[in-house]
């Protein structure tokens, strides 16, 4: 069985389900500028950067031109009702399985670590109650390079005082999954494999998975492998 000293996750889409709140705030926005914006046109937004959602919406609103002061200003502003809306997140919002695999590393002795690029990580892990389950957060205000550049994951690490090879990266996001490679990292994707197949393994989710079989897969694995959401130990 593979040994790591310490996993470190990403946080929207991989621990917490936040999707809808951004959706609240980008289709409000969209209203704002006097159109709507669809679920289906809000998952294609789901990898981007903020400022490259920005303006993906304004594409889709026929919006030809800002300044960057005022794309700047709008970008504020949704972020503003995005911190609204999720500083009333509930520990509900918390995918399943989730506290209990953070649990058994803790048990096992493994380090956790939180990395997300938004600077309302925090937040979300306090309104959840998942701030506890991690000795070490890394969030936006100290992250300045976009994945896939490794700084992510690079970050966490280093504040552990851990080698990449000792690290296990979780992340749901084609970018991430490279930014972990680039970085030295094993990496486990957590969604459809179709969208993560540069992963070593990838996960539907927590509910039911055993970190220790999810080491030994890992040590075993030769290609990506698809590992069930039940039943697995």
């Amino acid at each position: 069985m593979v040994e790591f000293k310490s996993c470190i996750f990403n946080l929207d889409g991989v621990l917490v389900n936040t999707a809808k709140y951004h959706y609240i705030a980008w289709r409000r926005l969209a209203n704002e500028w006097g159109f709507d914006l669809s679920p289906e046109q809000h998952e294609q937004l789901r990898w981007l950067s903020r400022m490259e959602s920005l303006e993906k919406v304004m594409e889709w609103g026929g919006i030809t031109y800002m300044t960057e002061a005022e794309k700047l200003y709008w970008a504020d502003v949704k972020n503003s009702w995005y911190i609204q809306l999720v500083s009333g997140i509930k520990p509900e919002e918390v995918f399943p399985g989730v506290i209990d695999f953070l649990l058994a590393l803790r048990a096992m002795g493994v380090q956790r670590a939180l990395s997300s690029a938004s600077g309302n990580a925090r937040t979300v892990l306090i309104s959840t109650g998942l701030l506890q389950h991690f000795e070490v957060v890394t969030d936006g205000t100290q992250i300045r390079k976009n994945k896939p550049h490794p700084e992510s994951y690079m970050v966490p690490a280093a504040a552990m005082g851990l080698r990449p090879s000792e690290c296990l990266v979780f992340d749901d996001a084609p970018s991430g999954i490279d930014a972990a490679l680039i970085g030295g990292f094993s990496v486990v994707g957590v969604g459809e494999p179709q969208w993560l197949h540069r992963a070593r393994l990838v996960v539907p989710g927590f509910e039911n998975l055993s970190p220790q079989h999810l080491f030994r897969k890992i040590g075993a694995a030769q290609t990506h492998e698809l590992l069930p959401g039940a039943g697995i130990l």
